[in-house]
């Protein structure tokens, strides 16, 4: 265990931010001791005390670096705007810590999407019903066959796109133009295999 002098806490959490979760209670409640562990690593918020999990700016630094920390944060700042959009930043799996009204929020999930398609499973029930955002998160997933949650008429929809036009449609991603999935016609069940 780590030796409980706060000094001692600081020097082992600025290695290895992980370390907290040896640490005393008094010092995972300690705002200068998390600080330093979050910014060595952010996962190291799942160790701070509940105060200091509901501490937006010590939460931003804690996401900043791992998107997954919004996960350990308190319900309020897990709906905190300014909090979603820095672990967003960090990555898309935070749509998965996010609150449900920001899974329900369809400008939310359409950034998280264009990061990978994968931020779709994430969304609302209401919004996986949202074709648009089906293809999206279908154009930046390498087989679009194993997105569990697009409907059968948004997969056969993009078999069908012909490659001429789903290449002139490529998706912009912050600034950029990123390729469209090729998609390759595969016969349909009702098709003659011969």
């Amino acid at each position: 265990d780590i030796s409980q002098s706060k000094q001692a806490v600081l020097e082992k959490v600025r290695d290895r931010g992980l370390a907290l979760q040896h640490a005393s209670a008094e010092l995972r409640g300690d705002r200068e001791v998390v600080l330093e562990a979050v910014r060595q690593n952010g996962e190291s918020l799942q160790y701070a005390s509940e105060e200091l999990r509901a501490d937006k700016e010590l939460v931003i630094e804690a996401v900043k670096r791992s998107c997954r920390s919004l996960k350990w944060a308190s319900d309020g700042l897990r709906g905190d705007d300014e909090v979603v959009e820095a672990a967003l930043k960090a990555g898309w799996p935070a749509l998965q810590f996010a609150s449900k009204e920001h899974q329900a929020n369809r400008d939310v999930v359409m950034e998280a999407v264009k990061l990978s398609g994968w931020a779709f499973q994430f969304a609302s029930e209401e919004l996986q019903l949202d074709q648009d955002l089906q293809l999206l998160a279908a154009r930046s997933v390498e087989n679009l066959w194993t997105m569990p949650l697009l409907t059968v008429e948004a997969k056969v929809q993009l078999q069908r796109k012909p490659l001429k036009q789903a290449m002139a449609s490529s998706i912009a991603v912050q600034g950029e133009t990123a390729p469209i999935l090729t998609v390759r016609r595969m016969p349909l069940l009702s098709e003659d295999k011969t």
